[in-house]
């Protein structure tokens, strides 16, 4: 079997490279990440041929694609252009801001972090705000409210946990405790009563519309050698603290 994808009036030859099986890099084709690719290269940038050198199956939906693209510009005689790819489609991450108010002292202002292993970085902790993949269906907001729940209240791992920093080191932080749920069928109702937080898609305030526009797909960390664009959002969560 062929494959190939068309750009503009041009058909372009893909390969699967060594390990990799044609039904693999037919997936990868077809999966949103490399459609999402294909409908927003720029004219000038002309693709010859692809190589798809690995692809990784999250269950049965595509998770990450390894692809080398021979790209030149300006036509297919131009200048070359570096094209080696790691694939993994958007994401989105939330920055929970909780405002406490308490009667024993002055309002104080705390943010939820999750604490990762992440082995990229050789890290068995790695604290960063909630955040996780798309899985295509485009409804950002109700993405990240789901991250917000299943990413900072149980995380992905056993190993998973979370912190709340304070804004101010002038005096120690409030004693926040935000329980592990780990059973992954926890119901909307159970997170609020077990943590008196509440989130919902309403809430959250969508950072990178304001600051590039609602048809942003979001920032782009690795532009250099990674699609991945990282939609951020805000949510402020207010809390009576009672010691």
């Amino acid at each position: 079997m062929e494959l190939s994808f068309e750009q503009g009036e041009r058909s372009v030859g893909v390969v699967p490279g060594a390990g990799v099986s044609v039904e693999a890099a037919a997936a990868a084709l077809a999966s949103v990440p490399f459609r999402n690719w294909v409908t927003g290269l720029d004219s000038a940038l002309c693709v010859n041929s692809v190589e798809i050198q690995s692809v990784d199956m999250f269950g049965p939906r595509v998770g990450f694609v390894k692809f080398k693209a021979d790209v030149t510009f300006g036509g297919p005689d131009g200048r070359f252009v570096p094209g080696i790819v790691f694939m993994r489609g958007g994401a989105v991450a939330i920055l929970v801001v909780l405002r406490v108010t308490s009667d024993a002292g002055p309002d104080r202002e705390f943010t939820v972090l999750t604490c990762q292993p992440r082995v990229p970085i050789g890290k068995v902790a790695w604290p960063e705000i909630p955040a996780g993949m798309l899985d295509g269906d485009g409804h950002f907001a109700g993405v990240a409210a789901k991250v917000s729940f299943f990413s900072a209240h149980h995380g992905p791992t056993p190993m998973s946990r979370c912190v709340c920093f304070s804004f101010s080191f002038h005096s120690p932080p409030l004693p926040i405790l935000i329980p592990h749920a780990h059973s992954p069928s926890l119901h909307h109702q159970e997170m609020k009563e077990e943590t008196g937080i509440e989130i919902n898609a309403a809430d959250l305030i969508d950072m990178t519309a304001k600051v590039y526009g609602e048809d942003s797909p979001g920032m782009i960390p690795s532009a250099g050698g990674c699609d991945e664009a990282i939609r951020l959002f805000l949510c402020v969560v207010r809390l009576c603290f009672q010691p």
